[in-house]
């Protein structure tokens, strides 16, 4: 570092900031287009390139947690992995969401997923009741009363072994 550099290290670490000077990833990528589109927000990745067998330092895994924790992901790849980067199974490697955004979105979609599957179960049992309604009642035989503003017939009266719900006398 030089002096100046120096000087605003030590006044940010007073004032309890932790300053990285080792580590930083050799590449920082930003896409603001995609495919000719402006994209709405830009997306930004840092990229670590290691050789062989290289290992990340204790500087750079410090950096890349801070970088992480401030929403920029950081991929480490070796230049015999761009092979793989580049059919669609190596499509995540570069991605720009980090791992707390992507469980964030499965969980969000679980959730969704969840809502929808009790929809669902609610729209069967309506379709159940109707048929169950219409096997009961033959279509020239609908009750006009007291059901007759419902657009399902409850089960209870529409199940034979009941006996029909408009005769005096019960099921035999």
């Amino acid at each position: 570092m030089n002096q100046a550099e120096t000087a605003v290290a030590k006044f940010l670490e007073e004032r309890g900031w932790t300053v990285c000077r080792n580590g930083w990833p050799d590449l920082l990528a930003f896409q603001t287009y995609r495919d000719g589109v402006r994209m709405d927000n830009s997306r930004t990745m840092a990229i670590e390139v290691k050789h062989g067998r290289d290992k990340l330092s204790d500087a750079q895994k410090a950096c890349h947690q801070v970088l992480a924790r401030a929403g920029i992901p950081v991929h480490v790849i070796r230049p015999d992995d761009l092979a793989a980067a580049a059919n669609k199974r190596g499509a995540l490697m570069f991605s720009t969401r980090t791992v707390r955004e992507i469980k964030s979105q499965i969980d969000a979609l679980e959730k969704r997923m969840k809502s929808c599957e009790e929809e669902i179960s609610e729209y069967r049992r309506s379709i159940e009741a109707c048929l169950i309604a219409f096997d009961y009642f033959p279509v020239t035989e609908i009750p006009t009363a007291p059901f007759a503003d419902l657009q399902i017939f409850p089960c209870k009266f529409a199940n034979p072994g009941l006996g029909n719900p408009f005769d005096d006398e019960p099921a035999g």
